[in-house]
């Protein structure tokens, strides 16, 4: 079985891109109902947790939705990693 690597959605109706990825069901009861900050241009959007966390790339243009996406998905992926450490003393 091949894993497809995540990549943006676009709408079908309005042609947008989106970022769409399903929250890790290790997370999904620390995290669900939860507002995430995501890096998208040059604007942080905020993004709701539920079983998937999806936003708005804010673009139609497949390349810079590309450069959006991973932005976003590196700074959603250090949250996941975030929540998963835990508080952490600040010594």
């Amino acid at each position: 079985m091949v894993l497809k690597m995540a990549s943006p959605w676009k709408d079908p109706k309005s042609g947008v891109f989106y970022l769409r990825v399903r929250v890790p069901t290790d997370l999904r009861a620390k995290v669900k109902g939860q507002t995430i900050g995501l890096p998208i241009g040059d604007k942080i959007v905020q993004a709701k947790a539920g079983e998937t966390v999806k936003a708005s790339l804010r673009t139609r243009d497949p390349r810079e939705a590309k450069v959006r996406f991973s932005t976003a998905l590196t700074a959603l992926n250090d949250y996941w990693e975030a929540v998963r450490k835990g508080s952490q003393r600040l010594s």
